[in-house]
């Protein structure tokens, strides 16, 4: 009389961890999103933001350039732009 016996497959153990693990992860996200508590803010910006903003009150006015004479002697050294040539006069028509 033979004995058969089946040996026992790592794929069942493998299946349940990976169940197990996407599980917790899934039950630990709905919780953080719905349940905890919102940690509450203190500072909503870094310190370095308040010279930022003394900066941004600062005004510039058209005539301190327009009598600027380092300004005035400043030369354009790019030319204008050439329109270059415009499309086919019929779109559609095959090439």
């Amino acid at each position: 009389m033979a004995f058969a016996f089946q040996e026992e497959s790592n794929k069942n153990i493998f299946t349940y961890v990976t169940a197990l693990i996407i599980g917790v992860a899934v039950i630990g996200g709905v919780y953080m999103l719905f349940f905890s508590k919102t940690p509450l803010m203190d500072m909503v910006a870094p310190p370095e933001v308040d010279s930022v903003a003394k900066l941004s009150k600062v005004s510039f006015g058209t005539g301190d350039l327009s009598s600027n004479t380092v300004f005035a002697s400043l030369k354009p050294q790019v030319s204008e732009a050439k329109a270059g040539p415009s499309g086919r006069a019929n779109p559609f028509s095959p090439f």
